[in-house]
């Protein structure tokens, strides 16, 4: 099963040309999750005490190849 996250992008995350800033891509993937953890809970009918359970994410590390 694959989940298909879209959004549209803002102009303040471009650059002149339109070409989306590297700096975003760590806000993407925090929306992503938040948008994946909603997906969990309603398909799997999951009972949270509190949202916070699963906002522990204490480091994060990207790799750009190029």
């Amino acid at each position: 099963m694959g989940i298909i996250y879209e959004r549209k992008m803002n102009y303040y995350e471009t650059d002149r040309m339109g070409i989306i800033h590297h700096s975003n891509y760590i806000r993407f993937l925090e929306e992503f999750r938040r948008f994946y953890v909603q997906i969990i809970i309603f398909l799997f009918d999951i009972h949270l005490y509190n949202e916070s359970t699963f906002n522990s994410i204490m480091n994060v590390i990207v790799l750009y190849y190029l």
